[in-house]
């Protein structure tokens, strides 16, 4: 072999070895970018939720409810805000069609029945009297229908759950959110319904969604 092609042989080995690691390098890079791209994809965009004074009424009633409060149970007096057993409680708005953002925040939550949708009730606390106390576990609240259907929180995980909230203590205050699961036909004339779970006798306030 000619002393010159000895020469070049270790010259074209060494640009073979660094092209095929120049390949790799590429093949890893977009890998990772293509990687990268695809977790992006799948992460949930979360719905913001919505404050709106007029709900609109569409669709068919669902077939379970609890009756409103009558008979020998707590009295229903219309005021806002709520002044309940140490608890200041003022409705900041409401979302009549919350579906996309209950869906977005777990999946874990079941759809709505069909026919109703996820009303979210976002609600200002005050804590007035001199003991600390925990929201959820003092004041019971249920979203009153156009007929005087009443219906109970729904189980669904959401943000901000009011009923998650840690104990406030005298003078403070939170701000937070409570869904129901309400027919399409009841939601136009809401109310929102609380009263004190210590006292069931006590009159509870009711307060207008609108």
């Amino acid at each position: 072999m000619p002393k010159s092609a000895l020469i070049l042989l270790p010259l074209l080995l060494f640009g073979l070895a660094v092209s095929a690691g120049c390949s790799q390098d590429a093949g890893v890079a977009a890998t990772l970018a293509g990687h990268s791209a695809s977790s992006a994809s799948s992460a949930p965009a979360f719905a913001p939720v919505t404050t709106q004074a007029d709900p609109v009424s569409t669709g068919k009633p669902a077939s379970t409810s609890t009756s409103a409060a009558s008979g020998n149970g707590p009295s229903e007096s219309d005021s806002r805000p709520a002044a309940i057993d140490g608890w200041t409680v003022e409705i900041i708005g409401i979302a009549p069609d919350a579906d996309e953002a209950v869906a977005a925040h777990s999946e874990f939550n079941d759809p709505p029945q069909p026919g109703s949708h996820y009303v979210t009730v976002r609600l200002r606390v005050t804590r007035t009297a001199e003991a600390a106390a925990v929201f959820g576990e003092s004041v019971y609240c249920s979203y009153i229908g156009g007929s005087g259907a009443e219906f109970a929180a729904a189980p669904e995980d959401i943000l901000d759950d009011l009923r998650e909230a840690s104990a406030v203590k005298s003078g403070g205050s939170l701000t937070g959110d409570l869904v129901f699961e309400v027919p399409s036909t009841e939601i136009q004339g809401g109310r929102l319904a609380v009263e004190a779970v210590s006292s069931p006798v006590q009159s509870r306030v009711v307060m207008p969604l609108q």
